[in-house]
């Protein structure tokens, strides 16, 4: 019998689930995909036009990214992937959230009247 589990020392310990450790697994490779596909896009030197405008006074910027150092570059890529994986989740979860008021506003406004 696994001595884990045993009854005797007072506290079983669970082992992690599968679902969870290949969904660690799948983020982190998806993570480090889009890193490495940011980095080669920003190692190319591609010009990346940038306009910020503060109070009213446009500021550009039309640098090349093959100019800046390996630390810049490598946190933009870093940056890029984060990105690229957190928009798809808030994605969904802003989709969850409307579909979960809109189905509190159908309960509210045809299953209460029909209730009373």
């Amino acid at each position: 019998m696994n001595e884990l589990a045993t009854p005797s020392m007072g506290r079983a310990v669970a082992a992690p689930r599968p679902a969870v450790r290949w969904l660690l697994v799948l983020v982190s490779a998806a993570l480090l995909i889009a890193a490495c596909v940011a980095w080669r896009w920003l190692d190319h030197g591609l010009p990346l036009p940038v306009e910020i405008t503060i109070d009213g006074e446009r500021l550009a910027w039309h640098g090349q990214l093959e100019s800046l150092p390996w630390t810049d570059k490598a946190a933009l890529a870093a940056g890029i992937a984060v990105a690229a994986i957190a928009l798809p989740l808030a994605l969904a979860a802003a989709v969850l959230a409307a579909l979960a008021a809109l189905l509190l506003v159908l309960l509210l406004a045809v299953a209460l009247p029909l209730a009373l």
